[in-house]
């Protein structure tokens, strides 16, 4: 088939964006033809000779406005071209198939924040781009509920699949590689560690963290990768950013987040497959799919429960994920080969029930 993919950057990235890649990547392997269309491309990435690439130049934009004129010029250009069906990996309503990792309104909702005129205008596109697809694919049953109950779509025209990992890179290590991690990244042994990877400390929970973090004294640690932060003290530190977070899984004991929002939360499913469990909140979308040992889970802005839990983990002791583990805690395949598969099933039996 030839397929359109939609992404707002096809360049080293995280979130939608790789997701994107990752599938394009998987396409290519079994043979179909890839149109990509995108604000912003790196030449050096090794996708970028195997497919048509289309750039829509809109970094002398605000921000604010960029995603609106995007969508306009993908209205222009999109029919230019003889494809079978175009995904949709942004907020656009030139897709025929929306894959969507989290909605504006459950942001808002769930951040407390009341819709400002460009929030207004964000929500507007993306109800267009649900009404307008043929198929959404939702990445966890938190955001098919959201598709659902906030911007009224039927339920029959959505369909959960969950968002896959690169199963080859996020993999366990032995025992005596973890501890040699641990102290390449000058880890404390004699603590707890944990892991907590953002690029948006605010939305991913960093000032409620480090405020538990900084007052205890049970011993354990916090290891920031990602954005700098200015509070490192004998209970946090920066690794940095890094373009090996697998390695930064595996010198952890646990990873960590505590989102104001998170439709999913892919990390803590990277995490798992590098043997490291984590700690969420209970709202977060991965936990549909995770069972204990693997997680565990607190209430979302609940200090109290946040301490007590951890109290738990101090008092049991860290021991990383055997692989058996893994494999039981973790309700779904999320091999890339799998959901691209269920990805194209969903596509030829659209308009159809899901048990058809």
């Amino acid at each position: 088939m030839r397929i359109g993919i939609i992404t707002n950057k096809f360049a080293p990235s995280g979130g939608m964006e790789r997701d994107a890649q990752d599938v394009v990547r998987e396409l290519l392997r079994q043979g179909h033809e890839i149109t990509v269309f995108t604000k912003k491309a790196d030449p050096a990435l090794d996708l970028v000779p195997m497919v048509e690439l289309i750039v829509c130049p809109l970094s002398f934009l605000p921000n604010k406005i960029q995603d609106e004129s995007f969508n306009w010029w993908l209205n222009r250009e999109c029919p230019k071209r003889a494809l079978d069906f175009i995904l949709s990996c942004s907020r656009t309503d030139a897709g025929d198939v929306v894959a969507c990792g989290g909605t504006h309104i459950g942001f808002l909702h769930d951040a407390g924040r009341t819709p400002t005129f460009f929030d207004r205008r964000a929500i507007r596109l993306e109800t267009r781009s649900f009404e307008r697809a043929k198929l959404i694919i939702a990445h966890s049953q938190k955001m098919a509920g959201e598709i659902e109950d906030y911007y009224g779509i039927p339920g029959e025209k959505i369909r959960v699949i969950y968002p896959p990992v690169d199963t080859e890179r996020f993999t366990p290590v032995s025992a005596e590689k973890r501890l040699e991690l641990k102290r390449s990244f000058g880890l404390p042994e004699d603590r707890i560690v944990f892991l907590f990877p953002s690029s948006s400390h605010e939305r991913k929970g960093y000032p409620f963290l480090s405020s538990f973090f900084e007052s205890t004294d049970l011993p354990v640690h916090l290891a920031v990768v990602g954005r700098p932060i200015h509070n490192e003290g004998e209970n946090i530190s920066y690794l940095g950013y890094s373009r090996e977070i697998e390695n930064c899984y595996r010198a952890a004991d646990y990873t960590i987040m505590a989102s104001q929002y998170e439709p999913f939360g892919l990390v803590g499913i990277e995490s798992l497959l590098c043997g490291t469990p984590i700690v969420m909140t209970d709202e977060t979308g991965c936990c549909e799919v995770v069972t204990s040992p693997a997680v565990t889970a607190f209430r979302k802005g609940d200090s109290a429960d946040l301490a007590a839990k951890i109290k738990e983990i101090v008092t049991r002791g860290a021991k990383p994920l055997a692989e058996s583990e893994v494999t039981q805690s973790l309700r779904y395949d999320p091999h890339l080969q799998t959901h691209v598969k269920l990805l194209l099933d969903a596509w030829r039996r659209r308009g159809k029930s899901p048990g058809v």
